[in-house]
C-alpha cells in the first residue's frame, strides 16, 4: 500500500471521530440568557441619598435569580439577593461601580454594571474645586443660600450661577439632567421667561429682578458690555461683538471630582483674572426635556429681549477665545443666570 492510500485510510478513521467529538461539544455548551438586564439609576448622587432600583429584562429563562454586588464593597459589603436593591449612598466622593447579575442553573450568567458619581455639594470645596470665590457674599433670604460676588467695572457680579429652585408648590428652573446635586454645584437652568419674569429691560444696572435675590438683577445688554469693556480694556466693544480673547480671563480651571471641567486648548488658557469663575455647565432644550453640553459650554442670559419671541445669551466654548452671543426662543431653551448689582 503506497503512502497516499495509507494517509486516506488514517483520515477515514480519524475524521468521523472529530465530527463526533465536535458534536458532543456543541451539545454540552451552556446556553446564554436572552435579553439584557435593565434598571433605572441616577448618574450623580449625594451622600446620604437612598437609592432604590429594580432589575428586569431577561427574557429566557423567565425566572432568573438576580443579585447585586459592589466594587470594593463601597455601596454594600454583602451580596443583595433579589431583583430589588436599596442602599444608602456613603460619603466618599468620586466614581464608584456596582453590578447586577442574573443567574439560573443551566445558563451562563448575565451581568450589567453601572457607574455612579458621588457628589459633595459644598460649593468650591467639595466635589467642585479650583474655584476662586473671593470673600464677599450675599445670602438669599428666600432659601438662605450664599452667593459669592466680585466687583468688575461698574457692577457687582455673582461669580457663581444662580441655583434658586422656587418653592415646593411653585418650582422654577431645572438642574442639568434633573440631578439636584448638580444644581447645588453648577446652578440651575432657566428659560428667559422664568429668569426675567417675562420682563425685558435695558440700561446699565437696570435689569429686572426676575428670579435674582432682592437688590440684584438679571444683566442687561449694557451690563454685559460693561463687563467686556472692563475685562478687555476696550471701551469700543459692543454687545453684538464676539469679544475675541475674553474667554480665558473669565474661565476658571476647575475640577469636578478631581477631573478637569474644561478640556484643554492652547488658545483658551483659563486664567480667571477677574474671579468670574465661568464653568461649562451646559443647557436644556425642549422645556427641560433634554440636556446638552455639560463640560463643553457655559451660557448666560441677557434680560434685554431681541423681540417678542426671542432673547439672547452669551456663551463660552472650551476651544475658542471668544464669548459670542446667540439668539434663541424665550420659552423652551434653558441656560444659566448671573445676577448683578450696580455699585
Amino acid at each position: 500500500m503506497n503512502k497516499f492510500k495509507i494517509f486516506k485510510y488514517i483520515l477515514a478513521i480519524i475524521f468521523p471521530i472529530i465530527i463526533i467529538s465536535c458534536s458532543d461539544d456543541d451539545e454540552s455548551t451552556t446556553p446564554y440568557m436572552t435579553g439584557s438586564i435593565t434598571f433605572d439609576y441616577p448618574m450623580y448622587v449625594m451622600a446620604g441619598d437612598v437609592l432604590s432600583m429594580e432589575a428586569s429584562g431577561i427574557l429566557d429563562p423567565t425566572d432568573p435569580t438576580y443579585y447585586w454586588i459592589s466594587s470594593s464593597d463601597y455601596f454594600f459589603t454583602d451580596t443583595i439577593w433579589g431583583n430589588k436593591c436599596s442602599f444608602v449612598i456613603p460619603e466618599d466622593q468620586g466614581l464608584h461601580t456596582f453590578y447586577c447579575v442574573a443567574t439560573k442553573d443551566g445558563y451562563n450568567n448575565s451581568t450589567h454594571y453601572s457607574n455612579l458619581y458621588t457628589i459633595d455639594t459644598t460649593w468650591a470645596s467639595g466635589s467642585l474645586t479650583g474655584i476662586d470665590r473671593g470673600g464677599l457674599y450675599v445670602k438669599d433670604q428666600r432659601d438662605s443660600k450664599k452667593y459669592y460676588y466680585v466687583e468688575i467695572g461698574d457692577l457687582l457680579w455673582f461669580n457663581q450661577n444662580l441655583s434658586y429652585a422656587g418653592t415646593e408648590a411653585d418650582p422654577i428652573g431645572q438642574p442639568w439632567g434633573t440631578y439636584n446635586c448638580l444644581g447645588c454645584l453648577f446652578g440651575r437652568l432657566y428659560s428667559w421667561n422664568e429668569a426675567t419674569n417675562e420682563e425685558s429691560k435695558s440700561g446699565l444696572g437696570n435689569g429686572p429682578q426676575g428670579i435674582c435675590p432682592e437688590g440684584w438683577t438679571v444683566p442687561t445688554n449694557e451690563d454685559w458690555e460693561n463687563l467686556a469693556q472692563t475685562v478687555m480694556e476696550n471701551n469700543a466693544l459692543t454687545y453684538n461683538d464676539t469679544w475675541v480673547g475674553i474667554a480665558g480671563h473669565l474661565s476658571v480651571e476647575a475640577y469636578f471630582n478631581e477631573n478637569k471641567m474644561w478640556q484643554y486648548n492652547p488658545i483658551n488658557v483659563k486664567t480667571n483674572d477677574f474671579k468670574w469663575n465661568a464653568l461649562p455647565t451646559g443647557n436644556s432644550v425642549d422645556n427641560n426635556q433634554r440636556f446638552q453640553n455639560l463640560l463643553k459650554l457655559g451660557m448666560w442670559w441677557s434680560s434685554t429681549e431681541v423681540d417678542e419671541d426671542n432673547a439672547s445669551y452669551r456663551y463660552l466654548y472650551y476651544d475658542d477665545s471668544v464669548m459670542p452671543m446667540h439668539i434663541i426662543d424665550k420659552k423652551g431653551y434653558g441656560v444659566s443666570i448671573r445676577c448683578v448689582k450696580k455699585k
